[in-house]
Formats: C-alpha cells, sequence, structure tokens
C-alpha cells in the first residue's frame, strides 16, 4: 500500500479492504490494560531496585576509599 500513487484515505480504505478479500492479514491478541499496567509496575519495581543498589554501591565505594568498611546487608524484596 505505501507504493500508491494516490496517497489518500480513500485509497487506503480500499487497499485494506483488498487485503481482507485476499485473506493477507492475520489476527492478533490484543492484551488487556490490566496487563500493561502490571508489566509497567514490574518494569518500575525492577528499575527502582536497579538504582538503589547502584546508589548502594556507590556510598560502599566512597566509604572504601577512605579506609572505611560498611557491611552488607541482605535485603528482602
Amino acid at each position: 500500500m505505501s507504493a500508491q500513487r494516490n496517497k489518500t484515505d480513500a485509497a487506503d480504505a480500499l487497499g485494506i479492504a483488498h487485503l481482507m478479500r485476499t485473506g493477507w492479514f492475520r489476527q492478533v491478541y490484543i492484551k488487556t490494560e490490566a496487563s500493561y499496567r502490571i508489566r509497567l509496575l514490574l518494569t518500575q519495581r525492577h528499575n527502582l531496585k536497579r538504582k538503589v543498589l547502584d546508589v548502594e554501591n556507590t556510598i560502599r565505594h566512597s566509604l572504601k576509599a577512605f579506609g572505611a568498611r560498611s557491611t552488607r546487608r541482605r535485603r528482602r524484596c
């Protein structure tokens, strides 16, 4: 359809109708909005945990440079 000379809505509608008639399409599954929200929350949680770990490592490195040692506490998340 991108090779059409006349790129209009009517021409696009005719092209889509032709594709539907000939069977050159495939049905797709669309995820629910709830699944998108859950995925977003999981991604943000992962990013937040990674940033917290980066800050902890930066502080630990700074303390080590001055000879102080910090103990690492294990966190459960």
